[in-house]
């Protein structure tokens, strides 16, 4: 039986939606640069495209769920690195 790799068990999606409920529990996004909640979303990643993108209206600077966390800036999708600190723990 081949049950594949692990990181197929776990969704991009699901993994950026508990990125979002860890980073902002009740809901309100946070500006990481200003932390204004002067924040409107301004698409997706188009590699990522379950990564939501935001624009500061009060420092006028862009970022994205993953800006200023341990998980910016790397190119593996975001499932491999959340089953790489499962298996971690």
């Amino acid at each position: 039986m081949n049950i594949g790799r692990i990181s197929d068990l776990i969704s991009n999606d699901t993994c950026f939606e508990m990125i979002r409920e860890n980073r902002w529990p009740d809901g309100t996004v946070l500006c990481p640069h200003c932390d204004s909640e002067n924040v409107k979303k301004n698409g997706h990643d188009n590699v990522q495209v379950e990564c939501q993108h935001y624009y500061c209206k009060s420092c006028k600077r862009y970022f994205d769920d993953l800006t200023n966390t341990v998980f910016a800036g790397h190119h593996r999708p975001l499932k491999v690195w959340i089953a790489c600190l499962y298996l971690m723990g």
